[in-house]
C-alpha cells in the first residue's frame, strides 16, 4: 500500500495499467462511491514538494471514462493544510462524456473557500450513478497559476474536442 487511496466509500483503485497512472478506479455496488487520493503522499513518493493551494487556481486532469456510468459530472472535493476533510461546499465540478476516449477536465479553484495551507488531496467522485461498475482512468494532473492557464492548457491538447463545457474550436471558427 503506498498511503494514496482511501475513503469510507473506497472503491477498487490503483497504479497501473496506462504507464505511470495516478489512478484506475471501479465502483462496487455502493451509495455514493468515491475514491480519495492524497497527492501529498504521491509526490512524497516521488520526492516532490509540497503544492502551495493559493499558488494555484486551476487543475486540469486527463481521464479516460468507460460507457457504463449514466453521470457525466466529476466532483472533485479538495483537502488542504488548512481545511482536512470532504464536505459540502469544498469542491469544484467539471463535465465530460461518457465516451471511452481520453479527456481534459479544468477545475476552477478561483475564490474557493479554504482554498488554503498545502493541497494534501482530493475526494474523486466520477459518477452520481452509485451502482457497480463505473471506471475512471485518470493519467496526470496539471496545476496551473489561473483557471484560465488551465483551460487554454486543455484546449491546446485536444483542440477538436469540447473541453470543460466549452465550444469546439471548429464550432467558433464556424458561427461567424
Amino acid at each position: 500500500d503506498t498511503g494514496c487511496f482511501g475513503g469510507e466509500h473506497v472503491t477498487s483503485a490503483s497504479f497501473g495499467k496506462y504507464g505511470d497512472l495516478i489512478l484506475r478506479g471501479t465502483t462496487d455496488d455502493i451509495v455514493d462511491p468515491y475514491v480519495s487520493f492524497y497527492i501529498s503522499n504521491y509526490r512524497g513518493l516521488h520526492s516532490q514538494s509540497a503544492l502551495n493551494a493559493p499558488d494555484y487556481k486551476g487543475m486540469v486532469m486527463r481521464v479516460l471514462p468507460n460507457t457504463a456510468d449514466s453521470g457525466s459530472i466529476f466532483e472533485l472535493f479538495y483537502y488542504t493544510s488548512d481545511h482536512g476533510f470532504a464536505e459540502g461546499g469544498y469542491s469544484v465540478s467539471a463535465q465530460y462524456n461518457n465516451r471511452e476516449e481520453w479527456q481534459y477536465l479544468v477545475f476552477d479553484f478561483t475564490d474557493k473557500p479554504l482554498w488554503s495551507g498545502t493541497i494534501d488531496g482530493f475526494r474523486l467522485e466520477w459518477t452520481l450513478k452509485g451502482g457497480k461498475g463505473a471506471e475512471m482512468a485518470i493519467s496526470d494532473m496539471w496545476f496551473f497559476g489561473s483557471a484560465e492557464e488551465a483551460l487554454a492548457f486543455a484546449e491546446a491538447q485536444m483542440p477538436e474536442e469540447t473541453t470543460a463545457g466549452e465550444t469546439t474550436a471548429e464550432e467558433s471558427s464556424g458561427a461567424d
